[in-house]
């Protein structure tokens, strides 16, 4: 983990921006962005993520050629 990097409140603002990201290719770097926090979340924090994933990957099925 990075010094002074705080995993938790990335994921959190991850978070409070899904609602905004309107193209594929904001939705595939969030997803990136989770997958790399995966690595470095505590524990109880990786349901969080792995809601965000799946809430992600849904989002994204919805654009045509991503299903």
């Amino acid at each position: 983990m990075t010094p002074g990097f705080d995993s938790a409140a990335a994921l959190k603002a991850l978070a409070g921006r899904i609602g905004s990201l309107d193209e594929p290719v904001e939705i595939e770097r969030a997803l990136d962005e989770v997958t790399f926090l995966c690595d470095t979340l505590d524990p109880e924090l990786q349901l969080l993520a792995d809601g965000l994933v799946d809430t992600l990957r849904r989002r994204l099925a919805g654009f045509p050629g991503h299903a």
